[in-house]
């Protein structure tokens, strides 16, 4: 009996993939969703600091202001230009300059008998979080060649007491490593939740599904065959993504094993795929399908915790998290991405995400059995 069920599962899933084969759209979106999507999402979402125009009037004309000038170069600064006093508004107002510094007078020289010159920064504020993270990269650059320089620190850096926050897994933080993995998670949750459940529309809508209850089949196998069907595709999409997009594009460290994160992928599309069949089976149409799926997905995604952390949630919503599949899953791949943590320390995360999914699984059986007896799906 069991052998017979695997082999309905199993042919059934055969059929499924032959029809993926024969959408070319379809094809075309998943293509487009694992590969550009990602790399638009991680080059479009940065916050970080790239080329920014740098302007710097120099009034002290000194070997060390000379030398703060030259730090400034690619891939954080573009290389400073110079400029006068009475250039700054005009420079930020025409966006020639994103930031300008200004050496005052006498700049070294009240250094070196103990004084503590101010050092004024000029941004263009209209890209606040550029602004913010670029006036801080250019205060630490003045340091930083004021102390290789001179050998000192101004008056005000010369005591520190306060905690050293270092980076160990992205020194750099280099935003678009995250970005681009936080796409990609999101990618297989869309595409896992809405090809099972358009699958067994498709089968209504091609009025295929007479042949399937004419079939000695049970919802069940025609549950699974959906799933591994579906699964299969996305989960090469994922690894493929994940090399060529991730790790080759962007560079991002793959410092866990990419088997690992596979089977991760495999389980939470179990719980994700679910959702989409549970879905299926409440509307009528692929189209309504898409539109229910955006309601779903969002607070999903929303409240993983993948984009903001839960602790920064009111506690009514950090509640919800829990009931989030892609709460266990992000915290799982960046894990093992980021971290290269091993199977001893992220069980639990999968053991998680197989109880959802299980969950789903149980109830779109449940509402597919009663659809399947009365003959329309």
């Amino acid at each position: 009996m069991m052998w017979q069920s695997l082999g309905h599962i199993y042919t059934l899933g055969l059929k499924e993939l032959i029809s993926l084969r024969r959408d070319p759209v379809l094809l075309i979106f998943v293509l487009y969703a694992l590969t550009l999507q990602i790399v638009i999402a991680g080059e479009g979402l940065s916050f970080q600091v790239r080329n920014a125009s740098l302007g710097i009037v120099d009034e002290d004309k000194t070997q060390l202001s000379r030398s703060i000038a030259s730090a400034f170069r690619p891939p954080y600064f573009s290389y400073a230009q110079p400029r006068t006093f009475n250039e700054i508004g005009a420079a930020l107002e025409t966006r020639d300059n994103d930031f300008v510094l200004v050496i005052p007078p006498k700049f070294q020289a009240d250094l070196l008998a103990g004084e503590t010159p101010h050092v004024q920064i000029n941004a263009d504020a209209t890209a606040v979080g550029q602004a913010f993270i670029g006036t801080n990269y250019i205060r630490q650059i003045v340091l930083r060649k004021v102390t290789e320089e001179l050998d000192i620190l101004p008056e005000d850096n010369r005591l520190s007491f306060g905690p050293k926050i270092r980076v160990r897994y992205n020194p750099n933080l280099i935003s678009k490593w995250q970005d681009a993995l936080v796409e990609l998670l999101i990618v297989i949750t869309m595409l896992t939740i809405l090809l099972p459940g358009a699958a067994l529309l498709r089968e209504r809508e091609h009025k295929t599904l007479e042949h399937l209850l004419a079939m000695p089949v049970r919802p069940v196998e025609i549950l699974f065959a959906k799933f591994w069907a579906n699964s299969i595709v996305l989960l090469a999409g994922a690894g493929i993504s994940m090399v060529l997009v991730i790790q080759g594009y962007f560079g991002s460290p793959m410092r866990g094993s990419l088997l690992l994160f596979l089977v991760g992928t495999f389980v939470y599309q179990f719980s994700t795929a679910g959702i989409g069949i549970l879905l299926a089976t409440i509307t009528r149409s692929v189209p309504q399908l898409g539109l229910l799926a955006i309601l779903v997905i969002a607070p999903i995604a929303f409240l993983s915790g993948a984009w903001m952390p839960a602790e920064s949630m009111p506690e009514q919503m950090k509640i919800l998290t829990a009931i989030s599949p892609l709460t266990y899953y992000s915290e799982f791949a960046n894990a093992v991405v980021f971290r290269g943590a091993g199977i001893a320390l992220l069980w639990q995360k999968l053991v998680a995400m197989a109880a959802i999914g299980g969950v789903c699984f149980g109830y779109a059986m449940m509402r597919l059995r009663s659809h399947l007896t009365i003959g329309r799906v």
